[in-house]
């Protein structure tokens, strides 16, 4: 029953969005998560070699499986919450889910897996927030868990400008895409986040 419920989802998404055009898509459906080729040992986190690791990218998120065999996938911003929430749940279980009306950028929509929560934006994969003691990492094996002084190392700058305490850019480690945390005075890392997050400045 389930698999004919989310059949009868994606269909009905597939029709609300058959008006838009999407000069990226050449009129074809938005992408959908896709698996590539890597070293998959180099990838994984502490989480455990039983389970998946996901990866903070700065244009989305890579599940890594904690199996042998197993494909990558890559959640890429601008892809369905249906699909997103999917895939995070088989990892983390059932998010808590909310909403706010007021963020800068409009509405949003989040889900809140306790490693890490997942924003939405008009039914679409815009951003996420790791806090630290979660044990999830970049690429470069930047991690929230860090303190700001290792972080710097990989080019991060305090953003002196914003009006949010802590705050801190991690542009350059990202590979040039938006991406950043907040740190204490002190030099303890809070959280790292990318794309779309609801931050009152």
């Amino acid at each position: 029953m389930r698999a004919i419920l989310r059949a009868g989802c994606l269909l009905a998404l597939a029709a609300c969005d058959s008006g838009k055009t999407d000069p990226n898509a050449s009129g074809k459906e938005p992408p959908r998560p896709f698996a590539v080729e890597g070293n998959e040992a180099a990838l994984r986190s502490d989480r455990g070699a039983s389970q998946n690791a996901v990866s903070l990218l700065p244009d989305g998120l890579m599940i890594t499986p904690g199996a042998e065999g197993g494909q990558v996938t890559i959640l890429r911003f601008g892809e369905t919450q249906e699909e997103v929430v999917a895939a995070l749940s088989r990892d983390f279980g059932q998010p808590r889910f909310s909403e706010n009306k007021e963020c800068g950028a409009g509405p949003m929509q989040f889900a809140d897996f306790g490693e890490i929560k997942a924003n939405f934006s008009g039914g679409k994969f815009a951003g996420w927030l790791a806090e630290a003691g979660k044990g999830l990492k970049t690429g470069d094996g930047i991690s929230p868990d860090m303190p700001f002084d290792e972080i710097e190392k990989f080019g991060a700058k305090r953003a002196v400008e914003s009006t949010l305490e802590g705050e801190f850019d991690l542009t350059k480690a990202g590979g040039g895409s938006p991406m950043g945390g907040f740190a204490d005075p002190d030099g303890k890392t809070r959280s790292l986040y990318a794309g779309t997050n609801c931050f009152f400045r």
